[in-house]
């Protein structure tokens, strides 16, 4: 899955769109390096085009993302870059618990939060599809959405083709079940 996130915040510095995508297209993940360089002022003789926020094709977003690119990820960009820590990727954050190190790439990194209370995270997706989607249909229990894999599209809780009250009902499925 290669996925672009719609929207970021615009204060100075501001990291871009969250995204992901498998191994093959971006081998080693970069963070956001607020503190430079500075970008040229639109109009200016140095002013890049930023990317565009609904990209069908997500090939050269990556390419400049592997290639430590900045001043191109959103409009109006005032600073910032991607950085590879090193050029060997940087590392989430570790899971000691379960003897997992950090990684360094963004392959499965999809599951970022949507719906009103920002479903999130593999488990949470995991959770509502067990419930609510296809894995229960596939379980053969009576569930809301037997025609919705949230694991496989995580995007099927915003999309506009969705049922209208699907973001309220995975808010209230992860308020009822976390908090």
């Amino acid at each position: 899955m290669e996925m672009r996130a719609h929207t970021q915040a615009v204060w100075y510095g501001a990291p871009p769109k969250m995204f992901c995508a498998p191994k093959s297209v971006l081998p080693k993940s970069p963070k956001w390096n607020w503190a430079g360089p500075w970008c040229p002022a639109k109009g200016g003789w140095h002013y890049k085009v930023p990317f565009p926020n609904n990209m069908p094709d997500l090939g050269p977003y990556f390419d400049y993302v592997n290639k430590g690119g900045s001043c191109r990820d959103y409009d109006p960009i005032k600073a910032g870059g991607w950085n590879f820590c090193g050029g060997s990727g940087c590392p989430s954050c570790p899971a000691p618990v379960f003897n997992k190190t950090g990684r360094t790439d963004t392959e499965g990194c999809c599951w970022w939060g949507r719906g009103v209370i920002q479903t999130t995270g593999r488990c949470n997706f995991g959770k509502l599809n067990y419930y609510m989607g296809a894995r229960g249909h596939a379980e053969n229990r009576t569930v809301l959405y037997p025609d919705l894999d949230f694991c496989k599209d995580p995007e099927s809780i915003c999309k506009p083709t969705s049922p209208a009250p699907l973001k309220w009902i995975a808010g209230f499925f992860y308020w009822l079940n976390d908090v």
